[in-house]
């Protein structure tokens, strides 16, 4: 059972940094006006539809937690990443905490139509996995679910944002004391999406 729960996180670890182009060009700005500078779309190399437009791993990046209490942030890893004809923009760090650890992603897919359907999938069958806790969680503007295990402090949120943004967070041995994920959703600056969709 553990042995199986470590194996899908290693591997969900391994698809996003191999998915991303690490890059990094904050040109000494200030996050506000990173932000107000930075808003551009990218183009999406889709077969399907290719006049998606997705916003840029620059812009994602600046909607990541500069910082959480008690925390390293480690350099973000962003790019597009691409599944059969589906592509889209990503960004994502990393959070050590002197026990476990924390990563939080952002993809924006420009319509939920465009996310490889075994991941939409997840929005509408809740997955499980044993010894975890599996719950839908509502926000006011998006949808999604979480698994926790309460006593390692261990487990995934994953949110459905103005139907095209998905905020990934998934956490590594942080113990039995930790906040729990909707603590750390509420660092990510999920406000920004609705401005960002129009």
């Amino acid at each position: 059972m553990n042995r199986s729960y470590f194996i899908f996180f290693a591997i969900i670890i391994v698809f996003t940094l191999l998915g991303c182009e690490n890059k990094d060009d904050t040109k000494g700005l200030t996050k506000e006006e990173a932000m107000k500078d930075s808003i551009s779309f990218a183009p999406a190399v889709q077969k399907s539809n290719p006049n998606i437009p997705l916003i840029t791993p620059d812009t994602l990046e600046l909607l990541l937690p500069t910082k959480i209490p008690g925390a390293e942030k480690y350099p973000s890893n962003k790019g597009s990443q691409h599944y059969g004809d589906k592509s889209w923009t990503s960004a994502s760090s990393e959070y050590s905490f002197d026990k476990g650890m924390l990563i939080i992603q952002i993809n924006d897919y420009g319509v939920a139509g465009n996310m490889p359907e075994d991941e939409y999938r997840l929005f509408t069958f809740l997955p499980e996995i044993d010894g975890m806790l599996s719950k839908r969680v509502w926000h006011k503007d998006g949808k999604g679910y979480m698994m926790w295990d309460k006593e390692k402090g261990e487990g995934k949120l994953q949110i459905l944002f103005q139907d095209r943004f998905v905020v990934n967070i998934d956490a590594y041995v942080l113990g039995k004391n930790d906040p729990g994920l909707e603590y750390y959703l509420n660092k990510v600056n999920v406000e920004r999406f609705k401005t960002l969709s129009k």
